[in-house]
């Protein structure tokens, strides 16, 4: 029984570890760029966002993009579109223009979506496996790699900058699927990193609760101790 009440403890306390508001990097408004990468051109595309923007681990669930300034037709380009996560291995002013230098070894598929066209509302939103990203370990790289795909140039999506140091995010992509991209630094999608952390309590309360139930768990060894002398 004390086993299994630390093991309950030391898992309420990983889960706490993880538990952290929504992150959304950049400002969707139809005051600024829109682009149509990924979801209206491109074939391969890599966005690496700053260490900065995360206060702390996180455990990333949703990707949510946004389309303020909707155009017509701005309809998703047709295809397989493969979302993946990783550390990154190089800084986000310093991205490699080959993709395979840029995925840390803790890379993960997040979701695999068939998008057979249609209209792109002004939020749209991707559900995955839960990702969990430790900031303390280097930026976040965000690939989208699409198969079928036309490069119809019929969508584009909220970006910020370019040429703003202010917004830390890097873009690697191409339009022919090969190895290497085009590099762009300072620039990228307006992305909200969801977590559904509002389905669970407060990191504190997990990391209270944790603490209180190892604490429980001893006294019930020191109980038992004194009751078999």
């Amino acid at each position: 029984m004390i086993r299994r009440v630390l093991i309950v403890a030391t898992a309420l306390l990983s889960i706490a570890t993880y538990a952290q508001a929504d992150v959304l990097i950049g400002t969707p408004g139809p005051g600024d760029v829109q682009d149509c990468v990924p979801f209206g051109c491109g074939i391969n595309s890599q966005f690496i966002f700053d260490s900065s923007y995360f206060s702390g681990p996180i455990s990333i669930s949703e990707l949510r993009f946004f389309n303020s300034g909707v155009d017509s037709p701005d309809t998703f380009d047709p295809g397989t579109y493969t979302f993946k996560l990783s550390t990154s291995t190089n800084d986000f002013l310093t991205p490699s223009a080959t993709f395979a230098n840029n995925v840390g070894a803790n890379v993960q598929l997040f979701a695999t979506v068939v998008i057979a066209g249609g209209a792109i509302p002004p939020v749209f939103s991707f559900t995955g496996t839960p990702f969990n990203y430790n900031p303390a370990n280097g930026d976040l790289l965000l690939e989208v790699d699409k198969t079928g795909a036309a490069s119809t140039f019929s969508a584009f999506t909220d970006y910020n900058g370019p040429q703003d140091a202010s917004f830390k995010v890097s873009r690697v992509w191409n339009t022919d699927g090969s190895a290497t991209g085009n590099i762009d630094v300072n620039y990228g999608p307006v992305v909200r990193f969801g977590t559904g952390a509002a389905a669970v309590p407060e990191p504190m309360t997990l990391t209270l609760t944790g603490l209180g139930l190892a604490g429980f768990a001893a006294r019930r060894l020191k109980k038992g101790r004194k009751q078999s002398s």
